[in-house]
């Protein structure tokens, strides 16, 4: 009997050191930057929020974004969407690096806010050499009531995700639910 309970302590020993986490925790070097006034601790600065030593380390990489929204084989300058949970649309990115205006082509991520706005096909885009990266969006359903009657749709530098490099024009949902009036609900 003692033989299965001391193969069970040593599987869990085994267990807990294999899967420690070295993540370090927020405000540690290398960790996210924390929410406050310290965001990180002495010596290090919050650089694309990340908690850095800054020596020897390269600012994070300034980008411009072109949006181009293309819905029904028509180019548009803004994007609608009615909430019907299948209406869709292409977006495309170019990405240019804002020193020296070349088309940057790296990674970048992009999502809704609030996130219950819609579906993005692809919210990683690994950019061309041009720069330039497509999706598409979906429209969430009026019959949910967390689908929103606008959102915002941000792109990141995948090397920093934290830091928004640019919010595309509103995005608008036909059919959505409106926000709450301010000082509606809850408190």
């Amino acid at each position: 009997m003692r033989a299965p309970t001391l193969l069970r302590c040593l599987l869990a020993v085994v267990l807990l050191t294999a899967c420690a986490d070295d993540t370090p925790n927020p405000g540690e070097g290398g960790g996210a930057c924390r929410v406050g006034l310290t965001p990180c601790d002495e010596g290090l600065t919050c650089q694309g929020g990340v908690c850095r030593s800054g020596e020897g380390e390269a600012p994070p990489l300034a980008l411009d974004v072109v949006w181009t929204f293309l819905k029904a084989s028509e180019l548009r300058g803004d994007l609608t969407l009615v909430a019907n949970g299948t209406d869709t649309a292409g977006i495309q990115v170019a990405v240019y690096r804002r020193d020296t205006g070349a088309p940057f082509d790296g990674t970048v991520r992009l999502w809704l806010d609030p996130p219950t706005a819609g579906v993005l096909t692809d919210r990683a885009l690994a950019l061309d050499e041009q720069g330039i990266g497509r999706t598409t969006i979906r429209a969430c359903s009026n019959t949910n009531p967390d689908c929103p009657d606008r959102a915002l749709l941000k792109i990141a530098n995948e090397a920093a995700p934290l830091e928004i490099v640019a919010v595309a024009p509103r995005v608008v949902i036909q059919g959505g639910n409106p926000p709450p009036p301010l000082g509606a609900g809850g408190a």
